[in-house]
């Protein structure tokens, strides 16, 4: 089968591989559709750990076989790939910590969705409800799951103001999780107008775009003056996390969840005065991961929209250029087998 393979530091290409076969307690997946993400091309480039293997970690498709004593789930099920494919038995995941499991996660040092068949444990797949396309499930396997954790990580609740930094694929989804979480005001940051009409479609109350405007400005301008309850970083840049930081009232919480490229100064003082909390999060557990589906099955959650570009998955590398320059205000790119 075919495969896209991470070859080495900057390069990655199409191969054949041998297709896999179910093992006990594990699903082989035909994929139907692929989501792009930025996180790939970090990965790409070298900057999150990981040895040479299949890419990609957004996949929806078809159970097209069962390993032995696989129960709950049959042949010709449509289904969700949970990236992060907890093994349940690491002391994170017996602690209820699924999101932080030990394993490496698909895609990144483990052979990945960026293929046409993958075998993965039952355990680790959602059931895809025949209302939500392919594309919009294999979106939400990253971008909805992970946004939803960090926000539900946030204690983020009706009638307290937001920020959102970083409108990518992740970040827009956040605005719409945000908005079902009751936040008001909702402020989304960029530097694309495009990206920036977007969010307000999707729930935004205040738009600014950084280029133009001081984020930081603009929170401590909205109700008492002193910042927002939650700020949320979806870039993992030094610049944009001390924004967030800056625009967090005293006694809020900062999330960070963009991934940043190292070490990160910031005003520790201010930090500690203020008795802010900074709370990192990355990928998300199986429930998250149903409870998104869930809610996008039932026409609370906007995904579609998201999906700014689709092309065909042999056109990978086409899609990556797109992300990397930006070239059209991609959030999302959804790869179709």
């Amino acid at each position: 089968m075919l495969a896209y393979r991470l070859k080495g530091k900057d390069r990655a290409a199409f191969e054949e591989v041998p297709k896999p076969r179910a093992q006990p307690g594990e699903v082989v997946i035909a994929i139907h559709a692929n989501g792009l993400c930025r996180s790939d091309i970090h990965h790409l480039h070298g900057t999150t750990p990981g040895e040479r293997s299949t890419m990609g970690h957004e996949g929806a498709g078809v159970v097209e076989a069962l390993g032995e004593g696989v129960e709950g789930l049959n042949v010709g099920d449509r289904v969700v790939v949970n990236y992060v494919n907890p093994d349940g038995s690491c002391p994170m995941c017996r602690r209820g910590r699924e999101d932080v499991c030990e394993r490496l996660p698909l895609g990144f040092g483990t052979d990945g969705v960026f293929a046409e068949a993958l075998a993965i444990p039952a355990r680790n797949v959602a059931v895809l409800p025949e209302a939500v396309p392919f594309d919009e499930g294999a979106i939400l396997g990253c971008a909805g799951a992970t946004a939803y954790r960090a926000t539900s990580r946030s204690d983020l609740r009706p009638g307290m103001s937001c920020m959102i930094i970083g409108l990518g694929g992740v970040g827009m989804q956040a605005v719409a999780i945000a908005k079902l979480f009751g936040a008001s005001p909702l402020v989304a940051v960029d530097v694309r107008d495009a990206k920036l009409a977007l969010a307000k479609r999707l729930g935004a109350d205040l738009l600014v775009n950084a280029a133009k405007e001081d984020p930081v400005a603009v929170a401590r301008s909205l109700g008492d003056g002193r910042g927002v309850d939650v700020a949320f970083e979806y870039i993992g840049l030094a610049k944009t996390l001390n924004q967030a930081i800056e625009a967090t009232r005293w006694g809020g919480r900062t999330m960070m969840v963009g991934i940043p490229p190292g070490k990160i100064e910031f005003d520790a003082q201010a930090f500690n005065l203020g008795a802010k909390t900074l709370m990192a999060t990355q990928g998300h557990t199986n429930q998250d991961l149903r409870e998104v589906i869930d809610l996008r099955a039932r026409g609370l959650l906007r995904t579609a929209e998201t999906i700014t570009h689709h092309l065909p998955f042999r056109e990978i590398d086409k899609g990556i250029e797109i992300l990397e320059s930006q070239k059209g205000d991609p959030v999302r790119i959804a790869l179709h087998h």
